[in-house]
C-alpha cells in the first residue's frame, strides 16, 4: 500500500565501486536486517537496487512516499532516487539485495532512449511490488537471486540476459504513466530533456513551450505528474550530481558547481544545504566518514568483510 510519506528529508550518497568486468553485487543471506528504529534520513546511490523481503515487514520510503511491505515482496529502486527503509516496530525484517548499473551492463544492447527514459521517470517505477500482483517480475527477480547464490557455470550470462529481460519489463510500465492520451507524455518529453541539459540555463517558459503548453499550465502539471515543481527537480537533480562529482575527484568547489548548472556559487551553497542539511565543504569533510561505512571498497575476491556497515 502507498501513501504520502511524512518522513523528514536528510540525504546521504552511498557509492557502489562495482566490478567493471561484470557491474553487479549481491547482498545475500539472512545477515541484512532493517532496523526497527526511528529514522534519520534517506540515501541514494550510483546503480539500481533490487531488493527482496525474506522476512518480517514494515515500510519502505522512496522520496516522498512510503510503502509498506511484507515477507515476499520485492522492491525495485533506480539510481539517484532517495530511499530508506525500516522494520515494523519489535520486528526484525530480513532483505537480499542486488545491484547493478544498466548503462555499464548494456553499453550496446539497449537502447540509449530506453535507458533514458527508465531514469526520467524512476520516480514511478520506484515502488514495492507484492506477488499477487507481478508474479512474472516475481520469477525473474527470484532467478537472479538463485544465480547469485548457485553461481553455476556462466551465471554472470544467465544474469546477463535476466537483466536486459527485468529493463524491458520494467520499460513496458513507462506508456501507462505516459500515454498519448494526455499531458504526461508531454512532461515525459520535458523530463527527457532536462537530464540532457541540466548543467544549462534552463528557463521553465522554454521547456514548457517545447512541450506545446502554456507556462502555468506546464508548472501545474508537472507538479501533479511528478509531485515536485519543475524549477525544484530541476535543482535537484544538479545537486545529486554534484555529489558524484565532489565523491569522485577533489575538483574545487565553484567548478563542480558551474558544471552541474548552477550559474554562482551562493545558489549551489543555498540548493546543497537545502536538500542535504550541510554546505558542500561539509558534506566533503563528511566523506571520509561515509566512504568508510558506505562503499564497497572490492568486489573482487566475493567477500563481504569489506561489505559497507548497516
Amino acid at each position: 500500500m502507498q501513501k504520502q510519506s511524512s518522513l523528514k528529508k536528510n540525504y546521504y550518497y552511498r557509492h557502489y565501486n562495482l566490478p567493471p568486468s561484470f557491474p553487479s553485487v549481491a547482498f545475500l543471506g539472512d545477515s541484512w536486517v532493517l532496523p526497527d528504529t526511528p529514522l534519520e534520513y534517506l540515501h541514494f546511490h550510483n546503480c539500481i537496487e533490487i531488493g527482496h523481503c525474506l522476512s518480517g515487514e514494515g515500510t519502505l520510503y522512496i522520496e516522498n512516499k512510503e510503502y509498506e511491505f511484507h515477507a515476499g515482496d520485492i522492491c525495485f529502486i533506480p539510481e539517484n532516487i532517495a530511499h530508506i527503509s525500516k522494520s515494523s516496530f519489535n520486528q526484525k525484517s530480513k532483505w537480499e539485495y542486488i545491484y547493478f548499473n544498466p548503462s555499464l551492463l548494456f553499453e550496446k544492447n539497449f537502447a540509449t532512449n530506453k535507458l533514458e527514459s527508465l531514469l526520467v521517470c524512476s520516480p514511478h517505477l520506484s515502488k514495492v511490488f507484492p506477488h499477487s500482483e507481478e508474479p512474472y517480475l516475481h520469477f525473474l527477480i527470484s532467478r537472479m537471486f538463485a544465480e547469485f547464490h548457485e553461481k553455476g557455470s556462466n551465471y554472470q550470462d544467465s544474469l546477463r540476459g535476466l537483466f536486459l529481460t527485468l529493463l524491458t519489463v520494467m520499460y513496458r510500465y513507462i506508456p501507462e504513466q505516459f500515454t498519448e492520451h494526455n499531458t504526461n507524455l508531454q512532461i515525459h518529453s520535458a523530463l527527457l530533456y532536462i537530464h540532457k541539459h541540466y548543467a544549462e540555463k534552463l528557463q521553465i517558459g522554454e521547456i514548457a513551450s517545447l512541450c506545446h503548453l502554456s507556462e502555468p499550465h506546464f508548472r501545474r502539471k508537472f507538479l501533479e505528474v511528478m509531485h515536485i515543481s519543475p524549477l525544484d527537480y530541476i535543482n535537484h537533480l544538479r545537486i545529486r550530481t554534484s555529489c558524484y562529482e565532489i565523491y569522485r575527484n577533489e575538483k574545487p568547489l565553484n567548478l563542480i558547481a558551474k558544471e552541474v548548472g548552477f550559474t554562482t556559487l551562493s545558489s549551489f551553497n543555498r540548493q546543497f544545504h537545502s536538500l542535504l542539511g550541510c554546505s558542500p565543504t561539509q558534506w566533503r569533510k563528511k566523506l571520509t566518514f561515509t566512504k568508510d561505512h558506505h562503499e564497497i571498497v572490492s568486489l573482487e575476491d566475493d567477500s563481504t568483510k569489506s561489505f559497507f556497515t548497516l
